[in-house]
């Protein structure tokens, strides 16, 4: 037989290396690369929190032992709920990283996620125990998967500067945006079973949204989005209004119908401002609250955000 017949059995050399390709390696993290992703194109995460999340969740994987954890979460959860696991991935950290024990603050919030992956009453002070083990595991997939099988979309999204930071609109941040007058408070409207709706009750379902200058939602857009996330839950869109036509809504108002409030006030327990991305546009979504309205002789005052 000739001698110039590769060699196809293993190496006896128990030392050899085995030459992964940068194409390979990509392919064997596929999963892990569609998330992070979602991460940083879909919800708009900065790219070095959402490599520690990744890595975070790697090292769930191992404690849980649910092997196909990111799959699952690939497949089955919706982006907002992938938020809201990045949001408690990053308390985590944020806690560990803190050689003495955060305040009380941070002792009153909650992981209902985590504890759900984990089938465990996992708390802050669980983590902390675990703060030594875990920064050696989250920096290992740091290094070791995340950098090497995301350097490309990395790139990209620098090169595409979807990491810019983007303006807030002034009422978002401060709240001082007076109402039109087609979306002050009346004194009842009805719904289409004929019954009254007081403003207060109104109030009480009601989100306040926020876009970015720059950056248009349509109130389609809005209805869309909303009832994809979330199922039939919209009773009234309120968008600003604009008097030029080449001005564009910076904030609008949604009314939540009353069976739709349990999935709402669940999301703003744990998070009382909400980012989401419609169509690679930023938004920011709160619970609205009204000032008491004015005294009869000032029925003229405008109504104002908080």
């Amino acid at each position: 037989m000739s001698s110039t017949i590769p060699q196809i059995l293993p190496n006896p050399d128990l030392g050899f290396k085995v030459i992964v390709t940068k194409e390979e390696f990509n392919l064997f993290h596929n999963i892990d690369r569609q998330l992070f992703i979602r991460l940083v194109l879909e919800l708009g995460r900065e790219i070095s929190e959402s490599i520690n999340v990744m890595a975070f969740l790697m090292c769930i994987e191992m404690i849980s032992k649910e092997f196909n954890l990111v799959a699952k979460i690939l497949k089955h959860w919706s982006n907002v709920m992938l938020n809201m696991l990045a949001d408690e991935a990053v308390f985590i950290l944020d806690c560990i990283v803190s050689s003495p024990y955060p305040n009380d603050c941070v002792r009153e919030k909650k992981l209902p996620l985590i504890q759900h992956i984990l089938h465990h009453n996992a708390t802050f002070e669980f983590f902390h125990e675990k703060r030594l083990e875990l920064i050696t595991d989250v920096t290992k997939y740091i290094n070791e998967v995340c950098i090497r099988a995301f350097t490309d979309i990395i790139e990209h999204v620098i090169y595409n500067g979807v990491t810019e930071q983007q303006e807030l609109y002034r009422a978002n941040l401060y709240g001082t945006a007076s109402l039109p007058t087609h979306m002050l408070p009346q004194a009842a409207y009805y719904t289409p079973n004929d019954c009254p709706i007081v403003p207060q009750e109104i109030d009480d379902r009601t989100l306040f949204i926020t876009f970015s200058r720059g950056y248009p939602v349509s109130e389609n857009e809005l209805r869309y989005f909303f009832s994809r996330e979330f199922g039939d839950i919209i009773e009234r869109v309120m968008m600003q209004e604009v008097n030029q036509p080449d001005q564009h809504p910076l904030y609008a108002r949604l009314v939540v119908r009353r069976e739709g409030m349990d999935v709402i006030n669940y999301l703003l327990e744990y998070n009382p401002r909400l980012k989401f991305i419609i169509n690679g546009k930023h938004v920011w979504v709160r619970k609205y609250f009204s000032k008491p309205p004015p005294p009869p002789y000032e029925a003229g005052t405008s109504w104002y955000f908080p």
